[in-house]
C-alpha cells in the first residue's frame, strides 16, 4: 500500500521547558520586590501601604527609607527648620545671628544660643532670655545714699542673746565687723563703735526710670526696659 493512501493523522510533539531567570534592573542600594510594596520614604514614615499605592519594582533594604536617590536608617532623616527649609542629618546652620542649630537624630533640632561680645568699659552685657541675641548697653548710673541706725547691745525688741546687731527686719543677729546685703542693692554692716554696736546700711537708689540690678558681681542702675529685655 502505498503512502498516498493513508489519512493524515496529528501527532504530539515533546518540547523541552529551558528555565529561565529574570533579572532586576536595580542598582545598588535598590533591591527587587516582586510582591506589592510601596515606597518609605521620611516624608511618608508612618503612613499605610495600600493596593492603589502598591507596586514591584527596587526598594531600599529591609529597614532603611528612601531619601531622594539614596536609602538612610530612619535614625537619619532630614529635619525641616522653622523657615520650613529641609536639613540634612548632622547639618549645622545659623538660623539668627546668634543662635546655631544641628539636625540631630529622629528629625529632631537643637539650638543654641552663642553670646560671644566683650563690652567696653562702662558697659553691660545684657543676655535675653529667648532668640534675641546679646548686646552692649551703656550703664547708667546713680549716686547711692546712706541710712544708719545704732542700736545698744540689747536694744528694744532685740534677744538679749545676741551680741552683735540685731536686724529687727529679718529678725536676724549679725556679728561685728561683718557685712551682707539685705537686697540685691542694699549693702549693711555691724560695726563696735563707742563701746555700742553700729548697724549701718547703705543703699543704691535709682530712681523712677532706673532700677538696681546686678551685672558680673556689680550692682548698678539699668533702665527698666534693659530689664525687660
Amino acid at each position: 500500500m502505498s503512502t498516498d493512501d493513508m489519512c493524515c493523522e496529528c501527532r504530539p510533539v515533546q518540547t523541552t521547558v529551558v528555565p529561565t531567570t529574570i533579572r532586576s534592573a536595580c542598582t545598588a542600594p535598590y533591591v527587587y520586590r516582586k510582591s506589592c510594596e510601596c515606597h518609605v520614604m521620611c516624608s511618608t514614615l508612618g503612613e499605610d501601604c495600600t493596593d492603589v499605592t502598591c507596586k514591584e519594582g527596587c526598594f531600599c533594604p529591609e529597614g532603611m527609607l528612601m531619601n531622594q536617590k539614596d536609602c538612610i536608617p530612619a535614625h537619619q532623616c532630614p529635619c525641616t527648620d522653622v523657615s520650613g527649609a529641609k536639613r540634612e542629618f548632622n547639618e549645622m546652620w545659623y538660623q539668627s545671628d546668634c543662635e546655631k542649630c544641628i539636625c540631630r537624630e529622629d528629625m529632631t533640632i537643637n539650638c543654641t544660643k552663642l553670646c560671644t561680645l566683650d563690652c567696653n568699659e562702662g558697659q553691660v552685657l545684657i543676655e535675653p532670655d529667648g532668640s534675641v541675641c546679646c548686646y552692649c548697653e551703656q550703664i547708667t548710673t546713680a549716686a547711692p545714699f546712706s541710712t544708719t541706725a545704732i542700736f545698744s547691745t540689747t536694744p528694744s525688741g532685740s534677744p538679749s542673746e545676741c551680741i552683735g546687731c540685731f536686724d529687727e527686719n529679718s529678725e536676724t543677729c549679725h556679728e561685728p565687723d561683718t557685712s551682707w546685703r539685705d537686697d540685691p542693692c542694699t549693702t549693711c554692716e555691724c560695726r563696735y563703735k563707742k563701746n555700742e554696736y553700729a548697724l549701718t546700711c547703705n543703699q543704691t537708689q535709682c530712681g523712677e526710670e532706673l532700677e538696681c540690678k546686678e551685672v558680673n558681681y556689680t550692682f548698678v542702675c539699668l533702665m527698666k526696659t534693659q530689664l525687660k529685655s
